[in-house]
Formats: structure tokens, C-alpha cells, sequence
């Protein structure tokens, strides 16, 4: 039994020892175990201080853990805490100042209320049931209320590092502090009406706060957001303070949007708050005293009160006032000087505002409120008023303003406010009033005010303004009335009034009532301008200072005359009437500074009579329907001297222009002119003429307007047809755009040659014909231009160079009896000059009768006469020089050629006149002159192939005739005499024997015959013509034929062009343009022989020659329509065996197109053997060689005729021979080249005369 009880003994204290509490900290242990009634540490479930450790035995036991609810075991160096879970009714926990770290974890303590845990090294914090904690200055990151926090009031969790810990939801905290954790952003929801504290959290930006979700307000007494250095954003709803909602020291604020709160208080929040950065919807609203703004502009703070109070720094306070406020009320503002205040939208209700206590106030602006009163007592530092409201009470609306002793600038614009008083306002300089309902508005000792306005537009005319007066107003300078709806106007001592404008040149009403304007005696009006006026009568009387008048839709009478205002400059009227009254009679007149006048819209004008105002206007616009009703038709404009611009639109009929040399600008659109010319304007660069109003042909005419750059005829229809701008050397734009409805409208022609090949802007339809200066200038148009592809481009619209305004004119005679030149004495004819401007050289030749007219362009000219041979002769004057436009055009200058000696030299010509067809008759023209200064006399012989022709008849019988031979004497052949013999043979048919046949050679030889000549080489005349079946009547032939001989290099060749006109009307003007190529051709050479019809040469380009047919209108019937022009022209010395040259011209006729020849080619033989020359069809030899009397020809063709050469190339013989064989004993000894002839070849052979 002893050793039962034993074992239970035993048993019994091992349990025991098993319910004592093994402790990690030891700290912990020992300070339990110190704990007693007078050592406060722990507290029984009774509540009262006592021993833990109760049975004494230096342990502690879960039993005796499970009797403390208060536990203070702070600054007691403990570590851990890891047996606090076995005090399972703790209620109280003070463990503060110790050295606990890591996470802490008291969710199994249900009890545990409160914990005061600070200044530990504590990384995390548990507890289920908080009401109090304070673990403030550990290392939390984290904390955590896992159970009810129903009952949560105070929580302190300063300076640790905890940033999730973003939402307060605890309906009994009263106390919340955070700082020196990284929280950015607080949502706090609350209910009940405990007072709560949010102390400042500093990394804080963003506050939420709202009723809880039960949608419970919160209604505690006050609540403030005070001393939150980054707080950025504040947004609330539900939470209602009794004393309202306190926003205080906000600096970083930028946005606040609160709503539900009765009252909001702001304090010293962020000065560079945007103004809609307060979005406040309350029903008062104080903004209290503000140390660190000097501008608060608020847009949206909404409510029905506010108090601006005790802003001592605040100099700039703008504010809406939401649209239900009822009170605005200002308290203690020292330095506020500008206050602005506005609304939403239309007002419900009236304010009475009282500015009289913002005694620094100097400019107040009030927008869109409606007001019973204004109270502006004692703003003595007020200089600007700005008021744009409403009157509550239109009945009886009246401002009186008066007294302010600063005041310059007063701005009232209210609808309904009738009765407007402002007087004694000693500084006042600018009056603006705007308004419907005035009726009544009196001004008075306002000695500096300078401007006003009055602006009643849409005001009745049934209730006008009575009177407004301007009386003794001594610096008053500008009077605007805007749609003036006024009864009476009156003007006394204004002496410093400048401009007077009615009305709104955009506003097409004119006024109802009609008022008389007497502008009398006001010495300074500079700037008259009356729109939508009804001025009846108009006086304007001792007005020295006047220098402009505009007068728009306002009839001022109908018929007026403009005169006796000294300084007047400028007249702009337009649409003078109302209702069924016009102007219709305009006059000018003693107005010696008038430059400009202005008339548009006169649509019953019947005279406009510019008087002697002619000496000064530089501009005068007729715009728009001048005579629609009226009888003005036509206009004339003499003698304007410093006239630039004419704008003339429309109806005119008739238009004279003269004596303008400053008109710059021309513009007469929508007139009815038949023909209108454009002349003698030196000055003019712009015209414009469009939408000419007539249907039938409109013609304008443009001459002398050297300055002109810019035409624009568009929208002219088909009536405008021709279009001559060779007058206008500056050309640059054109413009010719579609006719009416789209239609696309075309020119016959345009003439655009006038000496300025660059075009910049060409914007037209389409054209028929264009005249250029040049081909350059064609492909200019058509790149600006794509739609002249098809348009026909010539320069010989004119058959002057372009830009040619200057001519020198005369005639040369050769003087026969030198007794000096007279009218006796014959024409020295196709005389050749030679023309140096500025070492540009060209050459210009005159007519068959010795007429010539050199046109010119501006500069300095000599003019140097060139003979072909200028041994022979003198010639007075040797030169011409000549300037213009220094010199007067035509400069007239004769020249009068005399003989240098006896000089017998005659030439002669073959040219074949029409084409060699077999079995037709050919026709050639033996044309022969005497270039000498002696008469002479001779015969003529005519040699051809007998076998292939048969010679039928000549204008000139001949003297003998001879197979194959007819010969003619002539007597008496004058120095530049010119006669002709037109000789006509029947050509053989390809069935005759022997045969002709196209591509055969017809071999024609003539000579003259006279005294011993000094130039034989033209003497002598050799035609090879090629027989044609079919042939083209525009053509160019080389006389010499498809081949010379190498000797003839250098020397002339002959050439012949003929034309036809093969259109359906005459030709008037025609020219050849012949280019050469100048390695090939010596230009300087070139003489014209002779012509169809009367010509002259010009040389203008170094390679470029022109034959000028002008005004010989050539036949378009078959008979008549031919014509030709021979000259003859030296080939260039370095010419060698086997070159060849080749030549083309260009027939112009009138506008056409140019008619391209054929290309005809010569080909410069090689050089012969010494005795013979084969070809494809024959062998020609001669012997013997050297030879002493008879030259013999070995051929198996007959030979037709042969040439004899010296070796420097000219002509010694030209013979028919017989039995083939030739006499050359009269030759002197030495070398030559003989020329053989056969049906189909010429052969050159050399041989050595002994």
C-alpha cells in the first residue's frame, strides 16, 4: 500500500512539473516572478496588481499564466516572447522598450485588447481583437487584425515601414497614426458620430474617405485634414461634420472633389492649384486666411454661401458662383485688388453684393450674375469695373456711379438695365455700355474721358434712347455707337474728338430710327464711319481735320456732293439706301488730298461727277451692280496723275482711259463693253476683265504697257476670241479660265511675243493659235500648261522682233549723176546693214525698191551700210547711231550711194520657176544686173539639151535662137538696174526618144556678156535640176545641184525656196526661216537675189536668216498662189572632198504652223585624176592633156555643155559643145578644172594648158 501511494505521489508531481511553463527569455521568467502587489507588473482577473508567481515556487505555470489579464513587462530587456501564448485571458499587454524582434503573433490571445508594444525591433504584429495599439517605431512591415475590430478606437503605428496598410474601416476609431510609414494612400470608411483624428501622414497623396457601405453617414462633430505636406488628392462623399469639413496646410493639393458636406473651410492649401482643382459641392463654403498664395482663382467650388475672409496676402481672388447662391460675403481683404466673380449658367435667384469693405480693391469684374443691388462705396483705389449681369428687377433698374476717384475704365453690359447715371468721375477715360433697354443714360464731369461705346443692338426701335448727349466733354476722343436706337444726338465742345463710328460693317439691319447728324465744328474729327445708320440729313460742316469717311447701308441723302473738307483722303461707301430711297447722284468736288474713293452696291446711280478732285485720287473701286436701275453707262478718266488703281465693275458701256502714267491696277469685270482698249498706261502690271456681261464679240486691245506682268481675262465665254500681248514685255501670268457653267472656252489666237520668253504662271483654257518669241518659249507654255499639246505655236505673228517699239526708216539711192542723191535718181535696192547694239551684231536688208524699216529694241544702235563690193562705191552717211528711247521713233535716215571709179561688173541668174515635169511645160527666170557703177550693154545666151526639150517662148524676144541656144541683147543696163527673162520650154514625155523620166538632170547654162568684168565668176550661171513626177510646192533647191566641184569650195552657192499658198484665204504676211549650220556656211555672205514678191532679209541670230514677205497677200486660187525667194550664200573654205551640206527652211504663213521643206544636201566632190573620171553609167576622158589649141571629149553620152574653172574657182567659160571637142587656145597657160555635163552626170576633170 506504501508503494501505491508512492507511485501516486510520484505521478501527481510529475504532472505538476509538467504545467509549468518552460520560458525561451529568461527575462521574461524573472520578470514575472518579480511581480507582487507593490511591484506593479501583472493584474489578476480581479483587476488588482499581484504575485504571478502564487504558490512561490520561482516557476510559472500555465495555471497561474491563465490568472493575469494586465501584463507590464516593458524596457526589460527581453528578447522574445515565445511563451506568450499560454496567458490566454490577457486583456492588457505592455511590452514596450524591449528588444523583441522578429514577427509577433497574439492572435490566440482572444482577450487581448490592448497592446503597447513600441520601440522594439518587431517585424510583423498580430492581434485578433484590437481596441488599442500602439506599436509604433519598430520594423513592421506588416500588421495584422485578424478578428473583430468592431471596437478598434486608437491605433499608433508611427515610424515603421509599413505601406499596406491603405483602409480604415473601424466605426470607433477616434485615433489613427501613421507617420513614418510609406503609405501613399488612405481609404478611410466611417459611421456613427464619434469624433475622429487623422494625425498627418507624410509620404501620404492620396485620401479617400466615405460613409461606411451600410449607408450610415458619418456625422461627427468636426473633421480636419491639417499639415499633410504631399497630399495630392482628397475625394469624400457621406461624412457629415457638424462644424463642417476643415482642409488646412495642404501645400501639394491639386485636386479635391467632396461632396454631402454642409460647410467646407479652406486654409492655406496649394497656391498652384488649378481652379477647377477644388471640386466642391457644399452649402457654404469659407475661404479663411491664406498666408501663401497671392492669386486664388476657384471654377468650381459650388455653393449657396461664401465667406472670403481674412486673405491677408490674397491680391487676385477670381471665383464662380454657382447658379443657386443666395450670399456672397467679403471680411477683412487688405491687399486684395482684383476680384473677378462669374456664374455656370443663368442665375435662379438675386445678389446683393457689397464691395464697400475691400477698400484696396482696383479692378472688380462681374460676369453673368443676376444682382439687386451693387454697393461700391468707398473703393477709392478702383480703376477698372467690369460688369456683365443682370438686373433683377428691369422695372426700376438703375445704376448710379459716381465718386470713385480712381476710376479710368467702366464696362456695363446688362439686357435689361434701363437707367444708367455716371457723373463726377474725375479719371474715368473709357465707357463701354451695352444694352437693349436703355432708355435713359446721362453723363456729366467726366473731363478726361476719351472713349465711348454704346452698343444697342436688337433694341426696339419702339423704345430709343431720348437723347444722348456729348457735351463739354474736352478730351474725348473716340464715339462708337453700335446699331444706334436713338431719338436725338448732340456734339458741343468736343475739341479733341477724333473718330465717330456707328453701326457693325458685319450687321445687314439698318436701324428703324432715323436721327439727324450734324457733324459741325469739331475741329480734331479725323475718322468718320456710319454703318447701319439712318443719318437724314448728313452734315458735315468746319471739319478741317477730316481725313476718312465710310458710309455703309446708311442712307444719308440722294443726292450729295462731298467738297470743302480740306484733309479728306479717303471715301468708302457702300449700299446707300433704305427701304425704297437711294443715292443716286455722286459728286467731288474741292477735296485737294482725296486719294482714295470707294463706292460699292450703288445700284441706282445715275451721275458720278468726280469734279477737280483728278490731280490727287490714286484709287477708285465701282464694285458690284454700279448702274443696275441707274443710267450710269460710261466713264472717262483724263488726266489723273497719281491714279494707281481702277476697280470699274459693272454695266459700264464705255470706258475712255488717257494721260494715266501712275495706274498700276486695272480691274473691270462684269461690264457690258464692246471694245476696249488698253493703251499708252506705262505704268499698268495688273488687268483684269472677266465675265464681260454682253453676248457679243468682245474685243480689248493692248498697246504700249511695257510694265504689265499680269492678265486675267477668264469667264469670258466665246465672245473674247483674240487676245494681242506683244505690247507687254513683262508678261509673267495669264490667266484664261472655263466661260460660264464649266464649258471649256477657246482662243483663236494669242499673241505672246513680246520679248519676254518667261511665262511663271499661265492658268487657261485652251488656244488655237499662240505666238511665241521662241521655240524655247513654246515648251516653256506647255510644261505650265498641258493642254496646249495640239495649240499651233509661230513667232511670225508680227514681223517685227519681239519688243521692237523703235524704227529707223529710209531709203538708198544710188546717185547716177553724182550731183548727190534726189528723187531722180534710181534705188540702190536690197541694201544690206549691218546692226551693232552692244556688240550684239546683226543684219537687216532692204527691199527690191531700197525701202527699209529697221525695227529696234531699247539701247544704242549704229547702223553700218554693207556692200558686196565696197570698192566701188561711197556711201553717205558710212553709219547711223542712234539711242532709244532717247531719240523719237521712226528716226528717219536716208543713205545715198555714189560711184568710187568705173567698175563694169555684171550678174546673172538662172532660176527655174516651177518644177521640171515630163511632158509639162517648165518655166525659168534668166534674172541679170548691173552691180557696177557704169551702164552697160551685152548679150544674153540661154543653153539647153534640144533633144529632151523644146524651147516654146520668152517674155523677151530673143535676138537669135540656135538648137538649143537663144540669145538676147540689152542696152544700156544702169548701175543696180534689175531685169528679167522668163523663158518657157515644152520637157519631153518618158515615150518620146530620147526619154525623160523622173530623177533625170535637166542641165541649163546662161551667160552675159558686157564690158570687161571685174568679177566674171557671176557672169556665168549653171542650173542642174532634178525632172520630178509628182512634187511637193513648198521646196528649196541648190541651184548648183547634189554635187560641186572641190574648186567651188568657198564660193557661192545659189539656193531657191518656193512656196504656195494652198489655204482657203490670202496670206497676208509671210515668212522663210532659213537656219544655217555656220561650219558649213559663212552667214556674214549671204546676199538675197531676188523674189516673187517685194522682201526684205534680217539677220538676228548668228545662224538664222528671215525673208519677209509682208502684206503681199498671196492668192489662195491656184493661178496665183506662188511665190519663191532666191539668195545666194558662200560655203566655208575648210570644206573638203566628200563633205556635204545641207539646208532646210520653214515656211510661215500669217499664224499658222511652219511648212518644213525637204532637206536638200549637196555633196563636195573628191578631188580628180589628172585625165579621166568614171561613175556608174559612163567614162568621160579628155585629151590630150597637156593641151595647146583643142581639148577633146571621150564619152559614150553626149555632152551637153561644159564649165571651164581657174584653180581659185571662178568661172572662165561656160559653152555648149559641138562634135566633142573645145577650143582652149585663148586661155593663158597654167591649170584648170573643166566641168562636163551629161544627161545624168557631171564630171570634173583637171588639165594643164600648154
Amino acid at each position: 500500500m506504501k508503494k501505491l501511494y508512492l507511485v501516486i505521489v510520484m505521478t501527481l508531481f510529475s504532472i505538476v512539473q509538467a504545467q509549468n511553463i518552460s520560458f525561451t527569455d529568461q527575462n521574461f521568467k524573472n520578470k514575472l516572478l518579480s511581480s507582487g502587489p507593490g511591484n506593479q507588473i501583472a493584474k489578476n482577473l480581479a483587476g488588482n496588481f499581484f504575485a504571478a508567481d502564487a504558490n512561490q515556487d520561482n516557476e510559472i505555470s500555465v495555471s497561474e499564466a491563465a490568472q493575469i489579464s494586465y501584463l507590464d513587462i516593458s524596457n526589460s530587456s527581453i528578447s522574445n516572447l515565445n511563451n506568450i501564448g499560454s496567458f490566454t485571458n490577457l486583456i492588457t499587454l505592455k511590452c514596450q522598450g524591449n528588444s523583441l524582434s522578429s514577427a509577433l503573433n497574439l492572435a490566440g490571445i482572444a482577450s487581448l485588447q490592448r497592446l503597447e508594444c513600441q520601440n522594439n525591433q518587431l517585424t510583423s504584429v498580430t492581434i485578433s481583437n484590437p481596441v488599442y495599439v500602439n506599436t509604433a517605431n519598430n520594423n513592421l512591415s506588416a500588421i495584422y487584425f485578424p478578428g473583430n475590430t468592431d471596437n478598434l478606437a486608437y491605433v499608433d503605428i508611427r515610424n515603421n515601414h509599413i505601406a499596406g496598410f491603405t483602409t480604415l474601416e473601424y466605426p470607433a476609431l477616434t485615433d489613427f497614426y501613421a507617420d513614418g510609414n510609406p503609405i501613399t494612400t488612405l481609404k478611410i470608411y466611417k459611421t456613427a458620430t464619434t469624433d475622429f483624428v487623422l494625425r498627418p501622414i507624410t509620404q501620404l497623396q492620396e485620401l479617400y474617405f466615405y460613409s461606411s457601405f451600410n449607408g450610415i453617414d458619418y456625422t461627427p462633430t468636426s473633421f480636419t485634414i491639417d499639415n499633410f505636406p504631399n497630399l495630392k488628392t482628397i475625394s469624400g462623399y457621406g461624412i457629415k461634420p457638424a462644424n463642417g469639413l476643415n482642409l488646412s496646410n495642404l501645400p501639394a493639393l491639386t485636386y479635391a472633389s467632396v461632396t454631402g458636406v454642409s460647410k467646407i473651410s479652406v486654409k492655406n492649401i496649394n497656391p498652384a492649384i488649378i481652379p477647377s482643382g477644388l471640386n466642391l459641392l457644399v452649402d457654404e463654403f469659407h475661404e479663411n486666411g491664406t498666408s501663401n498664395s497671392s492669386t486664388i482663382d476657384r471654377t468650381s467650388v459650388r455653393a449657396k454661401k461664401y465667406y472670403f475672409e481674412n486673405l491677408t496676402s490674397v491680391g487676385n481672388l477670381s471665383y464662380k458662383i454657382d447658379t443657386e447662391a443666395t450670399e456672397v460675403h467679403f471680411n477683412n481683404l487688405p491687399v486684395l485688388d482684383t476680384l473677378a466673380l462669374s456664374t455656370y449658367h443663368p442665375m435662379d435667384g438675386c445678389l446683393d453684393f457689397d464691395f464697400s469693405t475691400i477698400g484696396s480693391l482696383k479692378k472688380l469684374k462681374i460676369d453673368d450674375i443676376s444682382y439687386s443691388s451693387i454697393n461700391l462705396a468707398n473703393l477709392n483705389l478702383l480703376k477698372i469695373l467690369q460688369i456683365n449681369a443682370v438686373s433683377c428687377d428691369p422695372a426700376t433698374s438703375v445704376v448710379n456711379i459716381s465718386g470713385l476717384p480712381q476710376l479710368e475704365y467702366i464696362y456695363i453690359k446688362d439686357r435689361f438695365l434701363k437707367t444708367i447715371n455716371i457723373n463726377s468721375l474725375n479719371t474715368l477715360k473709357d465707357l463701354k455700355l451695352y444694352g437693349t433697354e436703355y432708355s435713359s443714360i446721362t453723363m456729366g464731369a467726366l473731363p478726361y474721358l476719351q472713349d465711348f461705346l454704346l452698343d444697342t443692338t436688337d433694341k426696339l426701335p419702339t423704345n430709343p434712347v431720348n437723347l444722348l448727349a456729348f457735351n463739354d466733354f474736352p478730351n474725348l476722343q473716340n464715339i462708337t455707337l453700335m446699331h444706334p436706337v436713338v431719338s436725338a444726338l448732340s456734339f458741343n465742345n468736343l475739341p479733341n474728338l477724333k473718330t465717330f463710328i456707328t453701326g457693325d460693317i458685319h450687321d445687314l439691319t439698318t436701324s428703324e430710327v432715323p436721327a439727324a447728324y450734324n457733324f459741325s465744328n469739331l475741329p480734331s474729327l479725323e475718322n468718320l464711319v456710319l454703318n447701319n445708320a439712318n443719318v437724314f440729313p448728313l452734315t458735315l460742316n468746319n471739319l478741317p481735320g477730316l481725313k476718312k469717311i465710310t458710309i455703309k447701308r446708311t442712307l444719308f441723302a440722294e443726292s450729295y456732293t462731298f467738297q470743302n473738307l480740306p484733309l479728306l483722303e479717303d471715301v468708302n461707301i457702300e449700299y446707300p439706301q433704305s427701304g425704297y430711297s437711294y443715292l443716286k447722284n455722286l459728286a467731288f468736288n474741292n477735296l485737294p488730298h482725296i486719294k482714295n474713293i470707294t463706292l460699292k452696291d450703288f445700284f441706282y446711280l445715275n451721275t458720278l461727277d468726280l469734279g477737280n478732285i483728278n490731280t490727287t485720287l490714286e484709287n477708285l473701286s465701282l464694285q458690284h451692280a454700279v448702274y443696275l436701275y441707274g443710267t450710269l453707262n460710261a466713264l472717262s478718266f483724263n488726266n489723273f496723275p497719281q491714279l494707281k488703281t481702277l476697280h470699274l465693275q459693272n454695266n459700264l458701256k464705255t470706258l475712255q482711259l488717257s494721260d494715266l502714267p501712275q495706274l498700276n491696277t486695272l480691274h473691270v469685270s462684269g461690264n457690258k463693253f464692246t471694245n476696249l482698249a488698253i493703251a499708252n498706261l506705262p505704268a499698268l502690271e495688273s488687268f483684269t476683265s472677266n465675265s464681260n456681261l454682253l453676248s457679243t464679240a468682245y474685243n480689248i486691245t493692248f498697246s504700249n504697257v511695257p510694265a504689265l506682268k499680269m492678265v486675267d481675262v477668264s469667264n469670258n465665254g466665246y465672245n473674247l476670241r483674240k487676245i494681242d500681248l506683244s505690247e507687254a514685255p513683262q508678261l509673267e501670268k495669264l490667266y484664261f479660265k472655263s466661260s460660264t457653267y464649266n464649258t471649256p472656252a477657246t482662243l483663236d489666237y494669242i499673241n505672246l511675243k513680246n520679248g519676254n520668253p518667261n511665262m511663271l504662271v499661265m492658268d487657261t483654257g485652251s488656244f488655237k493659235n499662240i505666238c511665241v518669241d521662241d521655240d524655247n518659249e513654246r515648251t516653256q507654255l506647255q510644261s505650265l500648261q498641258p493642254n496646249l499639246a495640239n495649240t499651233v505655236f509661230t513667232s511670225y505673228c508680227t514681223l517685227t522682233p519681239a519688243g521692237s517699239n523703235y524704227k529707223v526708216e529710209g531709203k538708198a539711192n544710188f546717185d547716177s549723176n553724182n550731183n548727190g542723191c534726189d528723187v531722180s535718181d534710181p534705188k540702190f535696192a536690197n541694201l544690206k546693214f549691218g546692226i551693232n547694239t552692244g556688240g550684239v551684231l546683226s543684219t537687216f536688208t532692204a527691199n527690191q525698191n531700197g525701202l527699209f524699216s529697221i525695227p529696234l529694241l531699247t539701247g544704242t544702235h549704229t547702223i553700218t551700210p554693207i556692200l558686196e563690193n565696197p570698192a566701188y562705191f561711197n556711201v553717205s552717211p558710212t553709219n547711223l547711231t542712234v539711242n532709244f528711247p532717247t531719240q523719237t521713233s521712226p528716226v528717219a535716215q536716208d543713205f545715198c550711194i555714189s560711184a568710187n571709179g568705173t567698175h563694169n561688173d555684171l550678174e546673172l541668174m538662172l532660176i527655174p520657176v516651177t518644177d521640171a515635169a515630163p511632158g509639162f511645160d517648165a518655166q525659168y527666170k534668166i534674172v541679170y544686173k548691173n552691180k557696177g557703177t557704169a551702164s552697160q550693154s551685152g548679150n544674153i545666151a540661154f543653153n539647153f539639151n534640144n533633144n529632151l526639150m523644146l524651147y516654146k517662148s520668152a517674155t523677151i524676144p530673143p535676138s537669135s535662137q540656135s538648137t538649143g541656144a537663144v540669145n538676147w541683147n540689152f542696152t544700156n543696163l544702169l548701175p543696180f538696174e534689175t531685169k528679167e527673162i522668163t523663158v518657157t520650154v515644152k520637157l519631153n514625155t518618158p515615150t518620146q526618144t530620147p526619154p525623160l523620166n523622173g530623177g533625170d538632170i535637166l542641165h541649163y547654162a546662161a551667160q552675159i556678156i558686157g564690158a570687161t568684168d571685174e568679177t566674171p565668176a557671176d557672169n556665168n550661171f549653171a542650173l542642174n535640176q532634178t525632172v520630178v513626177n509628182s512634187f511637193d510646192p513648198n521646196d528649196k533647191t541648190c541651184l548648183e545641184g547634189t554635187s560641186i566641184a572641190q574648186t567651188q569650195v568657198g564660193d557661192y552657192v545659189h539656193y531657191l525656196i518656193r512656196f504656195e499658198n494652198t489655204g482657203t484665204a490670202n496670206a497676208k504676211n509671210i515668212v522663210v526661216k532659213d537656219e544655217f549650220d555656220i561650219s558649213k556656211f559663212d552667214i556674214s555672205s549671204l546676199i538675197p537675189l531676188n523674189g516673187s514678191h517685194n522682201f526684205v532679209t534680217r539677220v538676228t541670230n548668228p545662224n538664222v536668216v528671215e525673208f519677209i514677205f509682208e502684206n503681199i497677200q498671196l492668192p489662195f486660187n491656184d493661178a496665183n498662189n506662188d511665190g519663191y525667194v532666191s539668195f545666194k550664200i558662200k560655203t566655208k573654205s575648210t570644206l573638203t572632198g566628200g563633205d556635204s551640206f545641207s539646208n532646210t527652211a520653214k515656211i510661215y504663213f500669217d499664224y499658222n504652223a511652219p511648212i518644213i521643206t525637204n532637206t536638200y544636201t549637196t555633196t563636195v566632190e573628191s578631188t580628180l585624176g589628172i585625165s579621166e573620171i568614171k561613175n556608174n553609167k559612163t567614162e568621160i576622158s579628155i585629151y590630150p592633156n597637156p593641151v595647146k589649141d583643142l581639148l577633146y571629149i571621150r564619152s559614150d553620152k553626149e555632152i551637153i555643155k561644159t564649165e571651164i574653172f581657174d584653180v581659185s574657182g571662178r568661172i572662165l567659160s561656160s559653152v555648149v559643145v559641138k562634135n566633142k571637142s573645145l577650143d582652149v587656145n585663148d586661155l593663158p597657160k597654167g591649170q584648170y578644172i573643166i566641168k562636163i555635163f551629161t544627161k545624168d552626170s557631171i564630171s570634173n576633170l583637171k588639165f594643164f594648158k600648154q
